[in-house]
């Protein structure tokens, strides 16, 4: 009888997203992708807005980057398109290059 290798299971691994923007729409966002079972971690301006969702499991971090570093996917929910271009370059350090981002605001067309 041969060993069998159980180092390596064989769920699918679960997306990590960050959340950046944890507003009214950003909030909802977020609560919906930890009631999924993914991996969440958020951002906002002001922290003590993000707070509540680390009691959905989700890990609060202090900047833009902090946030993406393992993220597969990068979701903004913030409010025009000079403040997605300010955050987006705050987090440029912590992207991948096969980081997936979305944007959800009131922008120009």
């Amino acid at each position: 009888m041969s060993a069998v290798d159980r180092t390596q299971s064989s769920a699918p691994k679960r997306p990590v997203v960050a959340m950046l923007g944890t507003g009214t729409v950003g909030e909802t966002m977020a609560r919906n992708i930890a009631a999924a079972g993914l991996g969440l971690r958020v951002w906002n301006r002001d922290r003590a807005t993000a707070e509540p969702l680390a009691d959905v499991g989700a890990t609060v971090c202090d900047t833009p980057a902090e946030a993406c570093q393992g993220a597969d996917v990068v979701l903004t929910a913030l409010a025009n398109e000079e403040v997605v271009a300010d955050v987006m370059d705050q987090a440029r350090h912590g992207l991948r290059d096969d980081t997936v981002r979305m944007q959800t605001c009131t922008v120009s067309s």
